[in-house]
């Protein structure tokens, strides 16, 4: 078995970490409503970063990234262990086999950060309303936080991927 590039995992992992900072110092500042009853979204731009740096290992390689990448994210800002660790496994399984892109273009890595994001929104809520630890309704869901949560992502996404290529 092929060793890891560990400058390139540690580079990328310090780069999602800086990612992940800088989401959490976004979303201290972004309207919160605790009540549920307007509009709040959340800032998910080392999400987009992580689906961009991805691509930059080999195919094994990748499921390692995600692993690690997401029992950080679970570990710092999550509150369910293994469901984020399951999501970045699974974007980097869809990277690998079912799209085949090595190098996105802004308007794919735009698309697929809204689908990244939607799902692992969605996803989630799901889980959370399974689980009985929401009351609020899809439409609520919807309205009020996923769309605006969209939104706001995919007006920050060509920041994103600017950044994305100047580090590559």
């Amino acid at each position: 078995m092929k060793k890891i590039n560990e400058n390139l995992f540690l580079r990328n992992f310090l780069i999602i970490i800086l990612f992940f900072v800088f989401d959490s110092f976004v979303n201290h500042f972004l309207p919160t409503d605790f009540m549920k009853t307007g509009i709040s979204f959340v800032c998910y731009s080392g999400l987009m970063m992580y689906t961009l740096l991805v691509g930059s290992f080999k195919k094994v390689e990748r499921f390692a990234y995600g692993a690690v990448c997401g029992a950080y994210y679970a570990v710092v800002y999550g509150d369910s262990f293994v469901i984020y660790i399951l999501i970045y496994c699974f974007i980097a399984f869809f990277l690998t086999y079912l799209l085949k892109i090595e190098q996105l273009n802004l308007p794919e890595s735009m698309m697929l950060g809204f689908l990244t994001i939607f799902l692992q929104e969605a996803l989630i809520y799901c889980l959370m309303w399974i689980s009985g630890t929401t009351q609020i309704q899809v439409d609520s869901f919807v309205i009020y936080f996923l769309l605006p949560t969209l939104l706001f992502n995919m007006i920050l996404s060509p920041v994103v991927y600017a950044i994305y290529n100047k580090l590559v």
